[in-house]
This record gives C-alpha cells, structure tokens and sequence, in this order.
C-alpha cells in the first residue's frame, strides 16, 4: 500500500538490508527513511500516493458516473422495458450471475443505466 510495486519493493528492501548487515555498502550503522526511499526509486520503486476516506469515494462516484450521459429517450420520451423489472425481480431474489445479450443497438446499455438508476 506505500509503494508503486510492493512484490518487487520486498525482495529490494530485503537485499538492502542484507547488504547493510554485511556492511557491504554501509559506511555507517543507521539506516535512514531518506536512504531507503532513493534506494528504492533507483529501483523503478516509487511511494504511492495516499488517499483520504473522503478522496476515495469521490473518485468512485465520479468513475460511476461514466456513460450517464448517454442519450436514453426518443422524442424526449424514456422508454419502458419489461427487462428492467425481470432484471431487478432476479437481483431481489439474490441470481449470482445475470447475462445480458441481444444485438448491437438493442439497448442493452440503456436498460444496464437504467437498471443503475434503480
């Protein structure tokens, strides 16, 4: 969670640290964040970035957001679709896995938004 690849950051700390207790590299007793930070940005390694609560649900709001502005009316008329009802019946009663199907411009996506807005 504090750095960009956290499966390649152990094995780099590890060595690291192996070298310093070998005093290979070290040329004193301390290990500063500061060294270990350079150390692994040499290695491609980077601290993430950290998130507040409040940043997080945001982003996920905002990511939700995509494709609401699709057009879903025709003469400014939404049209209703028995599908909806199936689809909220089968959720209501806990399907594990709802396949959606039919051919491109059917409205699958439009149903799919709606169903969101529900």
């Amino acid at each position: 969670m504090l750095v960009s690849n956290a499966d390649l950051a152990l094995p780099v700390l590890e060595s690291f640290l192996n070298a310093h207790q070998s005093k290979l590299q070290a040329t004193t007793l301390t290990i500063r964040r500061e060294d270990v930070i350079q150390h692994l940005e040499q290695k491609g390694i980077v601290k993430a970035r950290r998130y507040g609560e409040a940043e997080i649900l945001e982003q996920f709001q905002e990511a939700s957001r995509i494709g609401r502005d699709w057009q879903r009316t025709i003469g400014g008329r939404r049209i209703e679709r028995a599908e909806l009802t199936e689809l909220i019946r089968l959720i209501e009663d806990g399907v594990d896995t709802i396949l959606v199907t039919d051919r491109p411009g059917s409205g699958k996506t439009c149903l799919l938004l709606d169903l969101a807005d529900w």
